[in-house]
């Protein structure tokens, strides 16, 4: 998304792997961070400040409070929650989980935070599995609720097809179930019909930025 955009502009652009040692050259420079961490891109924007660089930083979770000057192009995850939510339901599916949550990665406590919200449940939390370091951990937390649910949003593809290779092999056929795959690689493009994937459009995230 990001790159292409440069591209199509035929703006000259460089990819850093580490955080700049000096000043951009020129006030035509930007300078965007693209990462997940909170913290790490706290550290970032306080280097780049020292440094008289306003970055851009590029995010897929909620804008987050940071000490220093910046500015924030994020994509809106409360409302594509809130939009797949209201599409499950119009497909006659009103009782969803929420499966593979890394809780160390901040975009998908973004996503959790927005399911808890939208979802028409006293306590959605206790519909919330986590990949806490094991996708098998995470099913077998999982697997003795499933008649609780009819559709199942996954954290992203691999959990997804983590999700359904489990279920094959307790020969419990996935297509009982509505899966989802929110965001992430897409390895559902080469995967069996029946798991539903969606993604964020990163040509408008790079058009934004």
């Amino acid at each position: 998304g990001l790159t292409h955009e440069l591209n199509r502009k035929r703006m000259e652009f460089q990819i850093l792997r580490e955080l700049p040692t000096d000043t951009v050259p020129d006030q035509n420079s930007y300078f965007i961070l693209i990462a997940s961490d909170l913290q790490w891109v706290t550290t970032a924007v306080m280097h780049c400040n020292s440094l008289k660089i306003h970055p851009i930083i590029l995010s897929c979770q909620p804008r987050r409070p940071i000490s220093g000057l910046y500015s924030y192009v994020t994509s809106d995850i409360p409302q594509s929650m809130r939009y797949l939510l209201s599409y499950l339901s119009k497909q006659g599916k009103h009782r969803p989980a929420l499966y593979g949550i890394n809780p160390a990665s901040l975009p998908n406590l973004a996503c959790k935070e927005s399911f808890v919200e939208a979802a028409e449940y006293p306590d959605a939390n206790q519909h919330v599995y986590y990949n806490d370091g094991s996708l098998k951990s995470c099913f077998e937390a999982f697997y003795p609720n499933i008649s609780s649910y009819d559709c199942v949003i996954c954290a992203n593809d691999y959990a997804a097809v983590s999700l359904i290779r489990n279920l094959n092999l307790q020969q419990f056929s996935p297509k009982q179930l509505l899966i989802v795959s929110y965001g992430g690689p897409l390895l559902s493009a080469h995967f069996p019909a029946g798991l539903l994937s969606i993604s964020m459009c990163y040509e408008e995230f790079g058009k934004a930025a």
